[in-house]
């Protein structure tokens, strides 16, 4: 039996999630790979490294009794979701908050509920659960389709000479459309790997467990190896740019301080996200990873759309493209209705 608790901690996860974005839209003394890379390297390695080193030993000793092939693996689905990141910040840039994450974790969501199933347990592909997942699933893309048409409205409206072909942050959301869309479909495909990591690895979690380890360090052990390995994957590519540019020097440069502030403000929102989500998966039954993700994904898109709409993204597009965005959003509203239910 499932555990509604577990679909209400993966909401709120995704709330979080959805917001944590928010601030890097005021940090523009920096450019786009400054506050990626600071972000993640925070949330995805220094935050997690830290909580884990406090029960050292008996993380080491889960890893130690962990398949050295799960291990792998788990490593491998969290670079690749890291490639997905890399571009998902770029998407954000680009699109705004509210586009952009509709269009990246819409992706994400399917590909990160779907194919578990196809992988792991192909068995579970027609049942009463996953038919609620289906239908959710397509209430989902209906909502893409809507704010996508609304991205493009709202490019139409601006005046000429506005639109950015690069992510720039002093033109947050003001990114050519066509380029901003193949950017963040190519990031909700590989975004989707993070939940496929999480679902491989899950014996770490157990296996914790099973040597004596708290609830909440069990779930640390297993977010850990995937949220990790994704950071390398950003560090590669905003080093390469950073290094580039000559622009390093940025981190330390005068007024820089509340830029720091901002980004420590961004990595505790999203890392309290991913271990609610883990934690909550984990409650809400056998099929909480796969029928929570979309929630998960669905309630970051809620929140990336009211947050971009109050920080005046869609101030100077016309009424219809208006329109089409709140359409878009009511659609993924009813997508965590449908998933929810699926969860009592």
């Amino acid at each position: 039996m499932s555990d509604t608790a577990g679909v209400a901690f993966i909401v709120i996860a995704g709330l979080m999630a959805g917001t944590s974005a928010l601030p890097m839209k005021y940090a523009k003394r920096w450019t786009y790979e400054h506050v990626w890379l600071l972000f993640n390297g925070l949330a995805l390695l220094v935050i997690p490294f830290g909580t884990l080193s406090l029960n050292s030993q008996k993380v080491w000793a889960t890893y130690h009794a962990v398949p050295l092939v799960t291990l792998v693996l788990t490593v491998a689905l969290g670079f690749g979701w890291g490639i997905g990141s890399v571009l998902c910040g770029i998407a954000y840039t680009m699109l705004g908050l509210g586009l952009g994450m509709s269009v990246v974790l819409g992706l994400a969501a399917i590909v990160g509920s779907i194919l578990p199933l196809l992988v792991l347990a192909p068995e579970r592909l027609w049942n009463a659960q996953t038919t609620a997942l289906y239908w959710s699933i397509i209430v989902l893309i209906i909502g893409l389709v809507f704010v996508a048409r609304a991205g493009h409205l709202r490019e139409v409206s601006r005046g000429e000479g506005t639109t950015t072909n690069t992510a720039d942050l002093n033109a947050f959301g003001k990114g050519e459309l066509r380029k901003g869309l193949f950017i963040a479909i190519s990031s909700g495909i590989l975004s989707g790997l993070l939940n496929v990591g999480l679902i491989y690895g899950s014996s770490i979690r157990t296996t914790a467990l099973q040597l004596g380890a708290s609830t909440a360090l069990a779930v640390s052990a297993l977010s850990f190896p995937v949220t990790a390995a994704g950071f390398f994957g950003i560090l590669i590519y905003s080093s390469y740019l950073l290094t580039r540019r000559n622009s390093w020097k940025l981190y330390f440069a005068a007024g820089s301080q509340s830029h720091w502030l901002l980004v420590l403000l961004m990595a505790l929102l999203y890392t309290a996200s991913i271990w609610l989500y883990t934690y909550g998966a984990n409650r809400a039954g056998s099929m909480g990873a796969v029928l929570g993700f979309p929630a998960y994904m669905s309630s970051m898109i809620i929140a990336g759309n009211v947050a971009g709409a109050l920080t005046g993204e869609w101030k100077d597009a016309a009424g219809a493209s208006r329109i089409f965005a709140l359409g878009g959003l009511l659609a993924l509203i009813g997508a965590i209705v449908l998933i929810s239910r699926a969860n009592l």
